[in-house]
């Protein structure tokens, strides 16, 4: 583990909670500029082996009725990931919002029980947006909303006792 990371794991949902910046502060990242020039938010952060190590939780925040006619529910849930981008290292004393449509964010994926996903707080489309903070040693934190539409078959094998069991597989991919 990224020796920076130590410890972030079980403090990051407290991460967005503590920051101490101002308005001005999140206009230069909301506006890129306090991005550096050479900054490229198509590609991850480089590291000694080539793989960004990124601490995810992932928070059930609703469970929608199951339609028995089309075996479909749903399901809001918040991803929270911290992980080092050094290029942005020492570019603030403080933790402060910065903008996720101007920065790399690591992609997520979702296993084959998902039918369809809907964006929620989503700052790709509206930069106003505040769900992605950056700390001085570069350790940056995102959260993401996102309602699930899953496919939850039956499985009749103990019918008329059986019981209905949907799976969600989530992916850090990169």
């Amino acid at each position: 583990m990224h020796r920076v990371l130590h410890g972030v794991h079980e403090h990051l949902e407290l991460f967005s909670t503590n920051d101490s910046a101002t308005r001005a502060d999140w206009e230069k990242w909301r506006t890129g500029k306090a991005v550096p020039r050479d900054y490229e938010k198509e590609s991850s952060p480089s590291t000694r082996d080539g793989n960004v190590e990124v601490i995810y939780t992932v928070a059930v925040l609703e469970v929608g009725p199951l339609s028995e006619a089309d075996s479909n529910m749903t399901v809001t849930v918040e991803y929270s990931m911290a992980w080092v981008d050094d290029r942005l290292a020492e570019l603030t004393s403080h933790v402060t919002p910065v903008s996720s449509a101007l920065l790399w964010v690591p992609p997520v994926a979702f296993g084959k029980t998902v039918r369809r996903v809907a964006h929620i707080k989503d700052d790709k489309k509206d930069n106003s947006t505040i769900n992605m903070w950056l700390q001085r040693q570069g350790i940056m934190f995102y959260k993401l909303t996102r309602k699930l539409e899953l496919v939850c078959p039956p499985s009749l094998e103990e019918y008329p006792f059986d019981d209905h069991k949907c799976s969600i597989e989530l992916h850090g991919c990169e």
